[in-house]
């Protein structure tokens, strides 16, 4: 278990990427100035709670990913795919008249299953 794994079990933060949003934000301050926040490919939330600890209280917060997480407060989620269209209509539908100031991504795609297509995939 590296310093990050620990110190997130010590916080309770969902994963040890929350780390990484903190020291983004250190830097760029940016968290606090944005009233909408949509993070894509967001399970385990970690991002999502740094977002909610960081952000406005009246900040919209969505997650999406195809990975369901467990419930946070005051945290919009969608089990959707961001690859189909219809995950856009869907939002669009949901939140009508926001616009996300802030889209965050940190997610990677699926790789294991065949490391020829893998590469390749990652080399495109």
């Amino acid at each position: 278990m590296d310093k990050f794994q620990l110190l997130s079990k010590i916080k309770n933060y969902r994963s040890r990427a929350s780390f990484k949003l903190l020291q983004i934000d250190r830097k760029f301050n940016f968290l606090k100035f944005t009233y909408s926040i949509v993070d894509l490919c967001c399970a385990p939330g970690g991002w999502l709670q740094i977002c909610r600890k960081k952000s406005h209280p009246d900040t919209l917060i969505l997650g999406i990913d195809i990975v369901k997480i467990s419930f946070l407060h005051n945290i919009f989620f969608l089990k959707k795919n961001i690859l189909y269209n219809k995950t856009v209509d869907l939002i669009k539908m949901k939140f009508p008249f926001i616009f996300f100031e802030t889209v965050l991504h940190d997610g990677s795609p699926n790789l294991g299953t065949n490391k020829n297509l893998d590469y390749y995939n990652q080399v495109l």
